[in-house]
C-alpha cells in the first residue's frame, strides 16, 4: 500500500487502464465504477490511510472522491468504516447504507455495518449484517475479535474564573446534549466545585455505564481517543466563553455499587 500511495501521489493513471484493472480485478470494489483518474487516485489514498489507522484523512480523501463521484459505492464503504473505526457510529452506518443502496449486493459492507452494530451494543441487529454478507459471499470474513463494555470515565477540569450559575447550566445543557459524549455513556454526572483553590473552580464529569462495545484489545486506545476527543473539545467550549480551562486528572473509572 505504501507503495501504491507513493507511486500514485501525483501521477494519475489514464481511464483505459483503470478499465483494464476493472476486467482484470471484478472483485475488487476499489477498481469499480471509477468515474476519472482523480476519483481512482483518491480511492487508493482513502484506502492506504485507513489501513494504516489515520482515520482522519482517510474520511478527508474519501468526502473529497464523493464529491466527484457520488455514486461510488467504495468510496462511501470506505468512509463508513473510517468513521466507525473512530467510534462515529452512527455516521458510519449512513454511509455504510449509502454503500449498500448503491451497491445491494456489497457484502464487505454488510460485514462493516454488522461490525459497527456489534460495537455499539446490537447484537441481533449485527447477526442480521453478517448473515447478509455471508448470504452474498460465502467466502467472506467475519470479525473474530471478543467484544467487551469499556469501563466508566471520570474528567476533572480546573477553570479560572469560577463559572457563573447561568454557565453552569449551559455548560451543563451543551454537554449533554451536543458533546456527542452521549453516543457512548448513558449516565454523564457533573459536578462543579467552587471555591477550589485561587478562584478556581473544579469540574468533575463522570460517566459511568457505557452503551458501546469495543474489541478488548483496542481498550487502551479507546480510552485514548475519548480523553483527547472530549477533554479537547471541553476545553474549547469553555474558552469560547472566555474561561482559562485544561484537563486537571483523566481516569478510567469502575463504578462501585
Amino acid at each position: 500500500m505504501r507503495d501504491i500511495f507513493e507511486r500514485t501521489k501525483n501521477a494519475k493513471l489514464d481511464m483505459r487502464s483503470i478499465e483494464k484493472l476493472a476486467i482484470k480485478n471484478p472483485d475488487r470494489m476499489i477498481f469499480q465504477g471509477v468515474k476519472n483518474p482523480e476519483e481512482n487516485r483518491i480511492r487508493h489514498h482513502a484506502l492506504y490511510f485507513s489501513m494504516n489507522g489515520d482515520y482522519k484523512k482517510a474520511i478527508e480523501r474519501a468526502t473529497k472522491g464523493i464529491k466527484i463521484n457520488p455514486k461510488s459505492a467504495y468510496l462511501f464503504y470506505i468512509r463508513g468504516r473510517s468513521k466507525g473505526d473512530i467510534y462515529l457510529f452512527d455516521e458510519g452506518i449512513k454511509d455504510l447504507d449509502e454503500a449498500i443502496k448503491l451497491k445491494p449486493d456489497y457484502a464487505d459492507a454488510f460485514v462493516e455495518k454488522g461490525y459497527i452494530e456489534q460495537r455499539k451494543g446490537n447484537p441481533e441487529s449485527a447477526k442480521k449484517d453478517y448473515e447478509k454478507a455471508k448470504k452474498i459471499d460465502p467466502s467472506v470474513e467475519l470479525p473474530k475479535e471478543e467484544m467487551v463494555i469499556p469501563t466508566g470515565l471520570t474528567f476533572k477540569f480546573i477553570v479560572k474564573p469560577e463559572l457563573t450559575k447561568e454557565h453552569q447550566t449551559g455548560f451543563r445543557y451543551v454537554l449533554l446534549h451536543e458533546s456527542g459524549l452521549s453516543q457512548y455513556y448513558k449516565i454523564i454526572d457533573i459536578n462543579f466545585s467552587r471555591n477550589f483553590e485561587n478562584g478556581q473552580m473544579l469540574i468533575k464529569i463522570f460517566c459511568p455505564e457505557s452503551i458501546v462495545a469495543i474489541e478488548r484489545l483496542k481498550e487502551d486506545e479507546f480510552y485514548n481517543q475519548m480523553k483527547e476527543k472530549f477533554s479537547d473539545w471541553i476545553v474549547n467550549t469553555l474558552k469560547n466563553s472566555e474561561y482559562e480551562c485544561k484537563l486537571y486528572e483523566f481516569n478510567p473509572t469502575v463504578r462501585l455499587a
